[in-house]
């Protein structure tokens, strides 16, 4: 049951509730020892990490040190002669591009929510090139004719 015991400033009332909920038994009965469980020893999460860790630095060096030593017939240098090299390097890229078309694939359907279906993207490039071409200089005395453009206006 609370019990008042002080009031502050007429603004703030402080209570106190004795309860044995609230408080961490010490005794072993309690805790997870009941059901079998010692809390004593490393989780499994960080037995996985570290199982990972040991078998990925083994097969990078072991990778890097065959390259490096028994096959110097391929010419391997610098970072080519870790361990497998053109797959991760394949994979690096691939899940790259994955991601880039995912973001375009989001960026195309914002478009379309928001009511822009026939949105024309120009990349940064495509624009300065366009600016360099149409840029209206007052210097020029040339009269830029539609039909002798050598590509079709969008």
């Amino acid at each position: 049951m609370p019990e008042f015991v002080a009031e502050w400033e007429q603004c703030a009332f402080i209570f106190e509730w004795r309860t044995p909920l609230a408080c961490v038994r010490s005794d072993k009965s309690v805790g997870n020892e009941s059901n079998g469980e010692d809390d004593s020893g490393p989780s499994h999460g960080s037995v996985a990490f570290v199982v990972v860790f040991v078998v990925g630095s083994v097969y990078m060096l072991g990778g890097f040190l065959y390259n490096r030593v028994f096959n110097l017939s391929s010419g391997l240098r610098g970072i080519e002669q870790l361990p497998n090299y053109k797959f991760w390097r394949g994979a690096f890229l691939g899940f790259k591009r994955a991601i880039l078309l995912v973001a375009d694939g989001v960026d195309r359907l914002a478009d379309v929510v928001r009511g822009r279906r026939g949105a024309i993207h120009i990349d940064a490039a495509e624009h300065n090139i366009r600016n360099e071409i149409f840029a209206s200089n007052d210097d020029d005395d040339y009269d830029y004719d539609d039909d002798a453009l050598p590509f079709a206006l969008r």
